[in-house]
């Protein structure tokens, strides 16, 4: 006996082509998967931007199949870029970013949880040093090292936003930040808070409720 093909189901994004075959001696009918007749994969057209990426909010953006018989929709998070003009060095075998001031001017800054799909956990010794007309700082909960006199010398700092933990050993002990910040936040468990003081002579930070 052998099998006569009767008809043929095309193949789709997600199935292969199925062939009906008939024996030619009796009405028994089987089916089989067609020889080289693979399925075809999704034909996605450009990615549309459905929520534009700020500073401090993610963005998204999606594409659709453009097979006729194919519903299938990806989206794509564009994540939170931080302040402009960061500069980012590769650390831990490429697989995380360090942070630092580049060419940043301006006043209130906001570090990124993530650089090109990676992301940002140190903001290593001296990086932001001097920044003078830096006020606030917003550190995103990715960060778990911070280095010696990171933040030292930035005489207008008056407000740190630190959204994770840094535990005492990943927290440089050599003026990280200007006055008695590191010794308040360990104080208060290494967690996220906001903490402020009242000018930039002051060495007293206070962590607000």
């Amino acid at each position: 006996m052998f099998w006569i093909p009767q008809e043929t189901t095309a193949a789709t994004c997600t199935t292969a082509a199925i062939e009906t075959e008939e024996c030619n001696r009796c009405p028994v009918l089987g089916t089989a998967t067609q020889t080289g007749r693979t399925t075809l994969g999704h034909d996605f057209n450009d990615w549309t931007l459905i929520t534009p990426v700020t500073e401090t909010t993610d963005g998204e953006e999606k594409r659709v199949c453009q097979r006729t018989d194919c519903t299938v929709t990806e989206t794509h998070i564009l994540y939170a870029t931080g302040t402009a003009g960061f500069a980012f060095t590769l650390t831990n075998n490429n697989t995380a970013y360090s942070v630092s001031k580049g060419t940043a001017v301006a006043a209130s800054i906001i570090i990124p949880a993530v650089h090109n799909g990676l992301p940002v956990t140190m903001v290593a010794s001296n990086r932001f040093r001097d920044y003078t007309v830096l006020t606030s700082i917003t550190i995103p909960g990715s960060v778990t090292s911070i280095g010696s006199y990171a933040f030292d010398g930035c005489s207008g700092l008056t407000s740190v936003t630190i959204q994770g933990k840094i535990t005492s050993a990943n927290f440089a002990s050599l003026s990280p930040f200007p006055g008695d910040l590191r010794d308040k936040y360990l104080a208060a468990n290494g967690g996220p808070g906001t903490y402020t003081r009242p000018s930039g002579s002051s060495d007293t930070w206070t962590r607000q409720p």
